[in-house]
């Protein structure tokens, strides 16, 4: 059980080390470096091929979908 937890632990660690950085996003906007890591980690969106994320731009329906 105990060996369990600490791989367990270990996986939630690594994962949490993780950062997405997008060049367009500002470096001290903590709350949106955040939340913008949060949702690429879950695979909930993950910006553009140019390594941009673009948040004041309006999206398409099929980048909704």
């Amino acid at each position: 059980m105990k060996k369990i937890l600490s791989i367990a632990v270990a996986i939630i660690l690594s994962l949490g080390c993780v950062v997405y950085a997008f060049s367009d996003i500002d470096a001290n906007d903590k709350t949106l470096n955040e939340t913008v890591d949060l949702m690429t980690k879950f695979g909930i969106l993950n910006g553009y091929e140019d390594g941009t994320f673009r948040p004041n731009n309006e999206i398409t329906r099929a980048e909704f979908s």
